[in-house]
């Protein structure tokens, strides 16, 4: 399998139909812009707006990650701060 990543255009990824061009463009602009427009309104009202839609972004992606690590067991030394001591 290959590598994959998040980035600015994650959102329109994983749809069962891609988008149009043009859409995925116009969605990749308003995700990048929509942030830094209601800036204006204090970081306040930002942050209570996207707080939550982060906080349960990242709580699937652990959740995410902790279901596959019984797939991959050698990854388990890697939280023994010991062995980054030792990679260093």
């Amino acid at each position: 399998m290959g590598k994959k990543s998040i980035n600015l255009r994650g959102h329109s990824h994983g749809r069962l139909k891609p988008m149009p061009r043009q859409f995925d463009v116009a969605s990749t602009i308003s995700v990048a812009v929509l942030p830094l427009a209601v800036q204006s309104r204090g970081t306040g009202a930002v942050s209570s707006f996207f707080g939550p839609i982060t906080l349960a972004w990242f709580l699937v992606m652990e959740a995410a990650g902790v279901v596959h690590i019984g797939g991959d067991l050698p990854i388990l030394p890697s939280f023994n701060p010991v062995y980054a001591v030792t990679f260093l």
